[in-house]
């Protein structure tokens, strides 16, 4: 394209004069004309042009723009493109700042409409040109300048063109305005797209621009009269005769808009074409309302430019945007229904009548308006003032009418004042700010919405603006105050303002002022100063996240006292402005509010802390700062309590109500990386300090979703924590607070493990956690290298050290046991089978309490784990213990109960995951069956699932079956020496004997353990299994000391089995306590029968009625015993139970 004008200078003019008055075949080159005509002066130009008969001129510029008019007609009636004449010439236009080129491209392009009579053609072949995906942004631009001044100033744009002269696809077109229409779209699509980007801020570059105001110019040409008509004036002095006019808004006439209007009296004067004009006015204007939707774009992308800039402006542009969209909701129901032509015409009235005022005032660059905005501002301001007394003294059917034309032309006055530039804006006011500001205020008290709010956003730009601020807010100020008095539109209208105010001058009386409303006993005012402050801290948090600490305590302190103000709606208004102030200074007294006895201030400034735990920037501190308030309250309260020599020491404050409120915040923080770090951090510092763990536990869901944050912490600080030993033991014993605080210091990180919910340890890959300790479980390889690099390895050295603290010693077990049951077993067994070795009490409880918690923890998980078996060889080992002196005794003791518990822990998880099974065998062996194991005496199929019918295995009752049969004499004791670790041969003997008795009683009391701690879903199959056994074991063994043992079974049984569980045995158990009562039995067997005989009758009514008949065989037993015995206790036990049962009588 740019070859095309890369051509050697003409040498010789005669050769041009020849080729010009040849025919169009005959026509210099165009890169030649195009060279010739660029390379002219503009005056030069600009004299060709103004002259009466440009074809009659001689001259070289002359002959060449008459050649380039041939070109332009031959390629409009030969159908070619004129894109590659067209597109050379636009560039010209702005490949420089020389106005020339702009002026003389525009200047030939307004002759070649004027000289062609193909306008409709030259017009849609430039309209070809905006959409065309091959042509630059310097294009574009200079074709947006060109078709911009076309519209604005040529006549003939305007003009419809004899039919003969379209082709079909001109057929709907009528005026080259009307192609000019058609480039709507893509423009505001360029306008849209091409904007550069600031940040999230859209700026216009000079493309958007120069799109935005050719969209504009063109809709109003739509609707607007044409220019006036050519005349031989240069455009210079055309530019200097052209001017605005304005029409009164009290005019009749169809220019009372108030439009810019270049008619001249002698254009008036014509009226031949008048019903023409009309259609295409008509035309013009549906065309406009079909192209709404492109305007609504426009006028948004507007608004987003002038946002930051030019504030108040923007602001009209949005009331601009309002009553396009209303326009638009209005033609989508028309849409809805059948489509009436007078109701769409109602539509394309009044956008058309709107259009042509706002057009005029939205263009970016509009240097008239700029220059001269006087006439503009004074005639709006005029109308604002007509409208305001015609709505005051005309009836009510007329003050809608009068509203909106208040509230059109607060929008007009926005659309001006809003562009002009400080300097100038202050030239503007000079004269007429008094009397605007005072009918701004009048505006104000109106009760239209739309009216107050444009006349508070002209009045806001007016005050705040850069110079003057003070001086004028200072006179005005006191006159908004007064408005603060009532509840009405003024005043919800005037707290802005006031609140703006305050922000630049936060040391100004008039905060004392609001305040003092604040405190009134009058509601309204109340509200009113509640909302000045909730608009004041939004003004003041814009550029910074929260309120200076001198203005935040100011406005906190009146603030508490509307915690309890008698209006809701007050109240939580009051509680979400928290969020925005010092927490150092408000959290404090919030916290003691939330335990004040006034129901509607406790639940406010619950409200409130909640406000500031969720909407405060700096959380981290915020919570730091809560958690400091509640140890100071917590402390305030324990001297409190102290003083009045209560004992509770602070647990009477209730930490619940406050620390209740983290939940709602915990759900909605989405950083959790810096929170996770400086809570664990604050717990490692203020280890004695027992808020935080309270606290950490009401976010222990959240912290066991993250364990890639949580654990890291976590081992880290294990790991920097020195190993105990006797020598640091034993020199920190003698310092009680040294001692305190290395316990605090060592449960710390134990605790935050401590409160995480049972997902957390469920993190297989956690290498912080396990490392590769499941990995080597899996592999069969050894889990000692490297296991104290994990969390794991941690708590085990901490459970099975002997010279650990207690009570971290504790924690550190019960941790260990909800570890996987792959990673922690292996260590377990082995410490338990070393302890049980070595009579090691201190290892072993620590093992056994690890134990119990992953079989109450994990149940069928751990419970069918292959290191069990290994597992129950300790217990019986250790259960087998001897007593080697007093000294020891004891502990030996706990350690044996505590195998008891943790068979008892098995036998809940077995039972507990298999539903109910069939009663076990209740005869038990005899010598010569001895070496045969009655679990292979059971029937096959009798032991069946009632959940699925399925056969069960026999193994998976291995524990329960085994426990029983050893209370009953039934097991052999192979099997049990094998969990002794006796050797094959051993177990193999034929003459081995029976548990020993030591060994049966405590198996017994397992039963009784697991009866206690039994699930009640689990409890009719550990009757059935336990209950018919042990009292055929009790009518049939000679063993007195073990017949105890098993009736405290039956005891322990129908005491907490209960109910149904019960109610198959209720008949047998009863009649074995009578015979027991009166049979010839130590005095302890017969103690327990009645011990038995009591729970039966204190048991439920299905009990009951089960052992109704046989009632009065019990009272004759107790009384027979009650009234003959010789114990004297047995007596006293059977007269109190006798007593009871008369009464029940």
């Amino acid at each position: 394209m740019l070859s095309k004008l890369e051509f050697e200078q003409q040498q010789d003019e005669g050769r041009l004069i020849w080729e010009a008055s040849k025919s169009v075949a005959s026509l210099p080159p165009l890169g030649r004309v195009l060279s010739a005509v660029f390379n002219a002066e503009w005056r030069s130009v600009e004299k060709a042009l103004c002259s009466h008969d440009v074809r009659a001129q001689q001259g070289s510029v002359g002959r060449a723009l008459i050649s380039l008019l041939g070109h332009v007609e031959n390629g409009l009636t030969s159908g070619g493109s004129l894109e590659q004449m067209f597109c050379p010439m636009l560039e010209h236009m702005v490949k420089s700042k020389d106005q020339g080129n702009r002026k003389k491209i525009v200047g030939i392009f307004r002759w070649t409409f004027a000289e062609t009579k193909h306008g409709l053609l030259l017009a849609t072949s430039l309209a070809a040109i905006v959409g065309s995906l091959k042509v630059d942004h310097r294009v574009k631009l200079g074709w947006c300048i060109l078709v911009r001044e076309l519209v604005e100033r040529e006549f003939v744009l305007y003009r419809s063109s004899p039919n003969g002269q379209t082709d079909e696809e001109l057929t709907g077109l009528v005026t080259p305005l009307m192609c000019f229409s058609k480039c709507v779209h893509p423009l505001v699509r360029i306008a849209c797209n091409e904007s550069s980007k600031q940040g999230k801020q859209k700026a216009p570059t000079r493309l958007t621009m120069a799109a935005a105001d050719c969209v504009t110019v063109i809709t109003k040409g739509l609707i607007s009269d044409p220019p006036v008509t050519p005349t031989k004036s240069t455009p210079d002095k055309l530019e200097k005769n052209e001017e605005r006019v304005l029409v009164s808004p009290t005019s009749r006439s169809s220019n009372a808009s108030g439009r810019v209007s270049f008619i001249s009296e002698e254009a008036k004067a014509s009226t031949s074409g008048r019903e023409t004009e009309n259609v295409l006015k008509e035309q013009g204007a549906r065309a406009l309302w079909d192209s709404l939707d492109d305007i609504i774009l426009l006028v948004t992308e507007l608004q987003e430019w002038n946002e930051q800039a030019r504030p108040l402006h923007a602001r009209g542009l949005r009331q601009v945007l309002m009553r396009l969209n209303h326009l638009a909701n209005y033609r989508e129901s028309l849409e809805t229904r059948s489509k009436d032509a007078g109701s769409i015409q109602v539509g394309v009235s009044v956008l058309a009548a709107c259009w042509r005022q706002y057009s005029s005032l939205i263009l970016l660059e509009d240097r008239n308006l700029v220059l001269n905005p006087d006439p503009v501002i004074q005639h709006w301001f005029g109308a604002l003032q007509y409208w305001t007394q015609a709505a005051q003294e005309m009836d009510a059917t007329v003050t809608r009418r009068a509203d909106e034309m208040r509230g059109y032309a607060l929008t007009c006055l926005a659309l001006t004042l809003g562009r002009l530039d400080p300097r100038r804006l202050e030239e503007v006011l000079k004269d007429i700010e008094p009397d605007l500001l005072q009918s701004l205020m009048s505006q104000v008290r109106e009760a239209n919405i739309e009216v107050v709010d444009m006349a508070m956003a002209i009045l806001r730009s007016l005050l705040f603006r850069s110079s003057g601020v003070n001086s004028k807010m200072e006179e005005i100020v006191p006159v908004l105050m007064d408005m603060l008095d009532t509840r009405d539109s003024a005043a919800r209208a005037v707290v802005h303002l006031v609140a703006e105010f305050l922000a630049s001058n936060p040391t100004s009386p008039e905060l004392e002022k609001v305040l003092a409303r604040l405190d009134s006993e009058d509601p309204l005012q109340r509200r009113n100063g509640l909302d000045v402050l909730t608009e004041l801290v939004a003004v003041s948090t814009k550029s910074k996240d929260t309120v200076d600490t001198p203005l935040s305590r100011t406005i906190a302190a009146h603030l508490f006292d509307r915690l309890g103000d008698e209006e809701l709606t007050n109240r939580v208004e009051a509680s979400a402005l928290f969020a925005k102030l010092d927490p150092t200074f408000t959290l404090a007294q919030l916290v003691r509010l939330v335990y004040s006895p006034d129901a509607r201030k406790r639940s406010a400034a619950s409200s409130a802390v909640q406000a500031v735990l969720c909407n405060h920037v700096d959380q981290c501190r915020t919570v730091t700062v809560l958690l400091d308030c509640i140890r100071d309250l917590m402390a305030e309260v324990a001297s409190a309590d102290r003083t009045r020599g209560s004992s509770k020491g602070g647990d009477s404050l209730d930490l619940d109500r406050v620390l209740g409120l983290v939940a709602t915040w915990a759900s909605k923080v989405q950083d959790w990386e810096l929170l996770i770090e400086v809570l664990l951090d604050k717990m490692y510092k203020e280890a004695s300090n027992p808020v935080i763990p309270r606290f950490l536990s009401h976010i222990s869901g959240q912290l066991a979703d993250l364990p890639h944050l949580v654990f890291p912490q976590i081992h880290q600080r294990m790991h920097d924590q020195p190993r105990m030993s006797e020598e640091v033991l034993s020199n920190i014993s003698k310092n009680e607070d040294a001692l305190a605080e290395l316990l605090f210091q060592r449960l710390s990180p134990l605790l935050v493990l401590r409160i995480l919910p049972l997902k957390a340890f469920n993190h297989s890959s956690s290498k912080d956690l396990y490392g590769g300790m499941l990995d080597e479980a899996i592999s069969g390889e050894s889990q000692d290298q490297g296991r104290i690099s994990t969390i794991t390895g941690l708590l085990l050295e901490r459970m099975c050290n002997v010279w650990e603290l207690d009570d971290v010693r504790k924690i550190a077990a019960e941790l260990t046991g909800r570890l996987l049951p792959n990673a922690m077993l292996s260590a377990v067994s082995a410490a338990l089978e070393e302890a049980a070795h070595n009579v090691n009490t201190v290892t072993a409880k620590a093992c056994l309490f690890s134990l119990c918690t992953s079989l109450m923890i994990r149940g069928k998980e751990t419970l069918e784990h292959p290191l069990l078996a290994q597992v129950r060889k300790s217990l019986s080992s250790i259960i087998l213990w001897s007593l080697n002196s007093l000294k020891s005794a004891k502990e030996i003791s706990k350690t044996q109960h505590g195998c008891i518990d943790c068979y008892a822990a098995m036998i809940c998880a077995e039972v507990g995951t298999l539903g109910l099974v069939s009663q076990l065998p209740s005869k038990p062996v005899q010598s010569d069956q001895k070496m045969k194991k009655l679990i292979e005496e059971i029937p096959e199929g009798e032991w069946r699932s009632h959940a699925n019918g399925k056969q069960e295995s026999q193994k998976r009752w291995e524990i329960l079956c085994s426990v029983v049969q050893c209370v009953l004499g039934s097991q052999p004791f192979p099997p049990i020496s094998a969990t002794l670790g006796l050797s094959e041969v051993e177990k193999g003997r034929g003459d081995v004997q029976l548990a020993p008795e030591v060994y049966r009683v405590c198996m017994a009391n397992v039963l009784i353990s697991s009866a206690q701690k039994i699930s009640a879903s689990a409890r009719p199959a550990y009757a059935q299994a336990v209950i018919p056994p042990i009292m055929n074991f009790i009518q049939t063994s000679s063993a007195s000391k073990l017949r105890g043992a098993c009736f405290q079974v039956l005891f322990t049984s129908v005491y907490h089995l209960k109910g149904l569980a019960i109610v198959p045995f209720a008949a047998d158990l009863l009649n074995l306590s009578i015979s027991t009562i009166g049979g010839r039995f130590s005095i302890e067997e017969r103690t327990a029968g009645t011990r038995l005989l009591a729970s039966l009758l204190a048991s439920e009514d299905s009990v009951l009625e089960k052992i109704a008949p046989y009632i009065e065989d019990a009272q004759r037993a107790v009384a027979t015993v009650a009234n003959m015995d010789s114990s004297p206790q047995l007596r006293a036990l059977c007269e109190q139970l006798l007593g009871c049962m008369t009464r029940s009588d």
